[in-house]
C-alpha cells in the first residue's frame, strides 16, 4: 500500500471543507468596529495587564515604575498584534467569501 492512499485512509486526513462557515455574532460585530475604537478597548486592558504582569515577575529585581513603563511598551505591541490579526482575518474571510461568490455566478450565469 503507498502513502496516498494510507493518508486518504487516515480518519485525521479527512477532506476539510471549504464553505465559509457562520461567524459568530460577537466576532462579527467585532470585526465590524473601526480600528480606532478597537484600540480604544483593546489598549487598556493590554496595558494594564502587561503591567501587572511586569510587576508581579519583576519588581523584586526592577523599580516599580520600569515595570509599568514595560507594561506599557509590551501593552501597545499586544493591541498593535490583537488589533491587526483582527483586520487580517476580516480582510481574509471577506477575500474567501467574494472568491466563493464568484464562483457561484460562474456556475449559475443566469443569476437565478
Amino acid at each position: 500500500m503507498d502513502l496516498p492512499a494510507l493518508l486518504l485512509r487516515c480518519r485525521y486526513c479527512a477532506r476539510v471543507d471549504s464553505t465559509p462557515q457562520k461567524r459568530p455574532r460577537i466576532v462579527v460585530w467585532w470585526e465590524d468596529l473601526s480600528v480606532v475604537v478597537q484600540i480604544a478597548v483593546v489598549a487598556p486592558i493590554c496595558i494594564i495587564g502587561m503591567s501587572l504582569i511586569h510587576i508581579w515577575l519583576f519588581v523584586p529585581n526592577i523599580s516599580v515604575g520600569r515595570a509599568i513603563g514595560y507594561g506599557f511598551f509590551w501593552g501597545g505591541m499586544l493591541t498593535f498584534a490583537l488589533v491587526g490579526a483582527t483586520r487580517a482575518e476580516r480582510a481574509r474571510r471577506l477575500h474567501a467569501q467574494a472568491a466563493a461568490e464568484k464562483a457561484n455566478d460562474k456556475q449559475d450565469p443566469s443569476g437565478s
